[in-house]
């Protein structure tokens, strides 16, 4: 079941505390930002706390994955290299919810982490297209019923547009 919720303060605080611990797992071999809508301050969204940890090789992405495997979190066992990126989550297997912890491990070169970053960024310094992606996001969760893939695939437009957009003013 898809459920949006508010931002919160909170989503930082989290941020801040799995930044922490992940520094300690892996020794500060990566650089950890924080991603998605808990990252973007008053945007409505899962409530998932997405974390990219970027590397300089797909090498020390495997080392890493190893000693996270470690330390409770799951390696997706659906789709390991998606986009250019591994994903793992603090959920398991079971479905995501509030609070809960995905991690996007990938390289400084890779499109989906300077895409994740360009995007986030953003809707940060534009009040108005981040009031539009909330909106929508409420709109489709209200057509989806709780299909998180139609969900994500629904949102794809607004994300490129976005992502062009920031791609044009960086060049400026």
């Amino acid at each position: 079941m898809l459920t949006l919720h508010k931002y919160s303060n909170s989503f930082v605080k989290i941020f801040q505390k799995e930044k922490q611990k992940l520094q300690r797992i892996l020794s500060n071999q990566c650089v950890i930002e924080h991603i998605g809508s808990t990252a973007i301050p008053g945007a409505d969204g899962k409530g998932v706390i997405d974390i990219t940890l970027v590397f300089n090789n797909k090498n020390e992405i495997n080392a890493a994955v190893k000693l996270l495997v470690k330390k409770s979190y799951c390696l997706s066992s659906k789709n390991t290299d998606r986009n250019d990126r591994v994903f793992m989550s603090s959920a398991g297997t079971r479905e995501s919810s509030l609070g809960d912890i995905h991690l996007h491990l990938t390289t400084k070169d890779s499109k989906s982490y300077k895409n994740a970053a360009l995007f986030r960024d953003y809707l940060i310094d534009h009040p108005t297209e981040k009031q539009q992606y909330i909106d929508l996001k409420h709109q489709i969760s209200k057509m989806i019923c709780g299909n998180r893939i139609k969900y994500t695939k629904m949102k794809n437009e607004f994300i490129e547009k976005i992502i062009s957009l920031a791609k044009k003013q960086k060049s400026i």
